[in-house]
């Protein structure tokens, strides 16, 4: 080699004077100063990225997927009950027999006195504003 030759040591196209990033593995994708791409900005370089559309702003976990702190199955972002999983958990221990839905808090305008606790549970847990997507409310057993 040549005497003052600038080298590529890691073969990502950015030269090892200006690489920030000098050991990524061979064929990952780089942006100018040489370190793998995170196309959509939420902290997961894409080479990890298992969800490489999150919204900008979206919390993350470490795969690069929107958190769903409840686990019920609506993101954080969208989530307008983000307690429903407490619901069902508390539902669950005071009433085990009663099977758990997801439907709308607009169903509850009149429930019977038999279902006024978990009514009432469901209300502290969920703002009026919920959709079907998010709310839990009890319904007769089989």
């Amino acid at each position: 080699m040549p005497c003052g030759a600038v080298l590529d040591s890691d073969g990502d196209g950015v030269l090892d004077d200006k690489d920030r990033c000098p050991d990524t593995p061979k064929g990952v994708a780089v942006d100018a100063v040489g370190c793998p791409l995170d196309s959509d900005g939420d902290g997961v370089v894409d080479m990890h990225d298992q969800c490489p559309d999150t919204p900008k702003g979206a919390a993350v976990d470490t795969k690069g997927c929107q958190l769903d702190s409840d686990g019920d199955g609506v993101v954080d972002m969208k989530d307008q009950c983000p307690n429903t999983r407490r619901v069902h958990q508390l539902m669950q221990s005071v009433a085990p027999s009663i099977a758990m839905v997801t439907v709308s808090m607009t169903t509850w305008t009149s429930a019977p006195a038999h279902r006024r606790v978990p009514r009432l549970i469901a209300t502290a847990a969920c703002s009026r504003s919920c959709s079907t997507t998010c709310c839990s409310r009890p319904t007769r057993p089989s």
